[in-house]
């Protein structure tokens, strides 16, 4: 035997509607509840919202539009995939700022190898990250992959930054981690950024995927 509740919204004490329940079963917070009453003070403004979930086949760069990074965050977080069409070319990841891409040394950049190499920095470069160290493969199973955090996209006190990690198999089919960091210099902290351009150095992107989050 087995029963069956129906519920369509769940209020508080106070008699605040604080969550709702739809058809299919999903529960959306409609206010916070209070971290007093046991709740965690979180509302449906709170958390990761995913803006952008796609696939990418053979095509010359990927763009993160101000479709997708504006003034809604502060703060992105994002997942990736990108295979080369060519073998050993570099993974760039160029800034827009008011539309246009930015192409003078406004940007800092560092990026370091778990397996002991050397780290590459650069201090004036138009860059905004690099987000290999080696030559990338473009074999089966080869390519980059990893996450990174986006900050300070609308400051106007505090230069937008990246910082990362990814697995990247290099030219060879051998595998290495990565650490990685890109920013906009102190002068340049009123630039509000509102798009990235990845694009390998040589070659287009065979294929690859791409996830966005907005971190309220």
């Amino acid at each position: 035997m087995s029963s069956t509740i129906g519920v369509e919204n769940i209020s508080h004490t106070n008699g605040t509607v604080a969550a709702t329940v739809s058809s299919g079963g999903a529960i959306a917070l409609t206010s916070p509840l209070p971290v007093s009453s046991g709740g965690t003070g979180l509302s449906s403004a709170s958390g990761m919202v995913k803006i952008l979930d796609t696939t990418i086949t053979n095509q010359a760069d990927f763009v993160l539009t101000s479709s997708h990074i504006n003034s809604t965050y502060d703060k992105y977080q994002m997942f990736y995939h990108f295979l080369p069409a060519t073998d050993g070319p570099n993974l760039y990841a160029y800034a827009y700022v008011g539309g246009s891409r930015i192409t003078s040394t406004n940007h800092s950049i560092q990026i370091f190898p778990l397996d002991g190499g050397g780290v590459t920095t650069n201090t004036s470069i138009d860059i905004f990250f690099r987000l290999n160290k080696y030559n990338v493969g473009n074999a089966n199973g080869e390519g980059v992959s990893g996450s990174a955090i986006l900050q300070n996209v609308n400051s106007t006190t505090a230069p937008y930054c990246i910082s990362g990690q990814n697995t990247e198999i290099y030219t060879g089919g051998l595998p290495v981690q990565n650490v990685f960091g890109g920013s906009a210099k102190p002068s340049q902290r009123a630039d509000v950024l509102n798009g990235i351009q990845f694009i390998f150095s040589g070659g287009n992107i065979a294929s690859g995927t791409f996830q966005l989050y907005g971190v309220a």
